[in-house]
């Protein structure tokens, strides 16, 4: 039971070793043009896109629901449904 658990620890220090190794090495080759891990400041301009693209959006949907032809506002019926509706010739 005792040597498992030696057996365990060693493979575990080994598998750290090599991990720090590699670390290292990839320190090394590391150059100053490489990409870097991105931070919370580079995606604004992306939040701000987005928040803008909805805000137009609903201006857009908006006004396209407060200028809708198909309704004049005294019924909850479109006018072209209406028993009342004018007829297209009518005004020709």
């Amino acid at each position: 039971m005792e040597q498992d658990e030696r057996a365990r620890d060693e493979r575990a220090r080994d598998e750290r070793a090599r991990i720090e190794r590699l670390n290292r090495e990839a320190a090394l080759e590391k150059a100053p043009d490489d990409p870097q891990a991105v931070t919370p400041r580079d995606t604004r301009p992306l939040i701000a896109l987005v928040v803008g693209a909805l805000a137009v959006t609903v201006v857009v949907l908006g006004w396209m629901w407060m200028a809708n032809p198909s309704y004049d506002g005294t019924g909850p019926r479109p006018v072209a449904e209406r028993d009342d509706a004018p007829s297209p010739t009518a005004h020709q």
